[in-house]
């Protein structure tokens, strides 16, 4: 479970990426320029529930929150990957990984999941990473990324 990504960076020399799931033009909070990205609808969990709408987010056109699915984004430096829930099952974060391959990774979603699962996930998304070219960086719960130092 990520706890807290930091970063002291005000610009990114990078461009940001376009898509045309970007809804929302470029917002600047704090020191962040993000930019809200949409699917239609979240995955169905059980028929009796209704499906929402998934909100991700594009910050400083180098990191990706998709939220709950799995966006049309590739090319950033850092990429909050759902790797658990009810609505996910490896073979679409590999199929995604596979398609939109970031620099690196995290798992998102993994806190509903025991150790036991947590070692079954770190073996099958090293893999994952090894495989499209990406590296995959396993973070305990109170860990932290700080993204001026790792990009």
């Amino acid at each position: 479970m990520v706890t807290r990504i930091i970063s002291t960076a005000t610009n990114s020399s990078r461009p940001t990426a376009t898509t045309p799931i970007c809804r929302s033009t470029p917002r600047n909070t704090w020191r962040w320029n993000y930019r809200w990205i949409f699917t239609s609808s979240n995955t169905a969990v059980a028929w009796a529930q209704d499906v929402p709408e998934n909100i991700g987010y594009l910050i400083n056109g180098r990191i990706l929150h998709p939220g709950d699915a799995f966006q049309p984004i590739g090319d950033v430096d850092l990429a909050l990957v759902p790797v658990n829930g009810p609505w996910v099952k490896m073979l679409d974060v590999e199929a995604w990984l596979k398609k939109f391959p970031p620099g690196r990774f995290v798992g998102i979603h993994d806190g509903i999941v025991n150790d036991h699962g947590l070692r079954i996930n770190r073996k099958v998304l090293t893999l994952l990473a090894e495989r499209y070219g990406a590296t995959y960086l396993p973070l305990a719960p109170g860990d932290t990324l700080d993204m001026d130092q790792q990009f």
